[in-house]
């Protein structure tokens, strides 16, 4: 999900999952 709204080759995959595990919706706002 987050991978399709963000590239995941620019930002790193760490951050990806850390995101979705907090939040994706507070990440993103």
């Amino acid at each position: 999900m987050a991978e399709q709204l963000q590239p995941a080759s620019d930002e790193p995959q760490h951050e990806t999952v850390a995101a979705v595990d907090l939040g994706s919706n507070s990440f993103h706002m």
